[in-house]
């Protein structure tokens, strides 16, 4: 169920935050949707059962003008919870030899711009 929940707030949290961007902003940037499918792949790897149809639903029903949390909190001054967002995807690319080269893009960004 963690995996479920991740593979939606993961790359929107990310990429909205990153790019500074609602998730209509967002929708078409090539790291939102790879972030999607790295949150997957990496999901798989640790033997997660996604329930696709559900993530797509959701992902496909959002509201263009929707913000993230973590986008908010960046705005606002405060530190982003960056590591429980991106670290599950940034550690399970590593341990199981995935490349997650969009996920980390994204959060380098955000790490430039989250107060210190």
């Amino acid at each position: 169920m963690l995996w479920d929940k991740l593979c939606f707030l993961a790359p929107l949290a990310l990429a909205t935050t990153a790019l500074d961007q609602p998730l209509g902003g967002v929708r078409d940037d090539p790291r939102y949707w790879g972030c999607c499918d790295e949150a997957l792949a990496v999901a798989a790897a640790e033997g997660a059962k996604v329930d696709l149809r559900a993530l797509f639903a959701l992902r496909d029903g959002a509201p263009d003008e929707m913000r993230s949390s973590m986008q908010k909190d960046v705005a606002a001054g405060r530190e982003p919870e960056l590591d429980a967002i991106a670290g599950p995807i940034l550690r399970g690319g590593q341990r199981h030899r995935i490349p997650v080269p969009c996920t980390e893009d994204l959060t380098r960004l955000i790490a430039v711009r989250a107060p210190a």
